[in-house]
């Protein structure tokens, strides 16, 4: 029963703002511990679907850091091979590139 309401009390504190949203922090701690204490396997299998869903979007977010940061450096080298100031977003080199790409687009009927 102690752990209980230091679990509630810890979970008021964290997200409730409101008396309403304290209520429901603590309704929701409430129904975890009672899963809890009443059904652990169910309780385990939830939250080892949590931790793999927790993995797959942090790999996902991981991956597209990383291709955005990929994406900056290639844009920049390629500034800089052509005589750009080498700042990534309005150099005269992307600017020209993406004028190039409207363009074509425009002149094939798909934009």
């Amino acid at each position: 029963m102690r752990k209980e309401r230091r679990l509630e009390r810890f979970l008021e504190k964290r997200f409730g703002a409101s008396v309403a949203d304290r209520a429901a922090a603590a309704a929701v701690a409430h129904i975890i511990l009672r899963l809890m204490r009443n059904h652990p396997w169910i309780a385990a299998d939830l939250v080892i679907a949590g931790l793999g869903r927790a993995g797959k979007v942090g790999l996902r977010e991981i991956a597209r850091d990383l291709r955005a940061k990929m994406h900056e450096r290639r844009a920049r080298n390629q500034a800089a091979a052509a005589g750009g100031t080498g700042t990534a977003g309005g150099t005269k080199l992307n600017l020209q590139t993406r004028v190039s790409e409207l363009y074509f687009l425009g002149k094939n009927g798909a934009g």
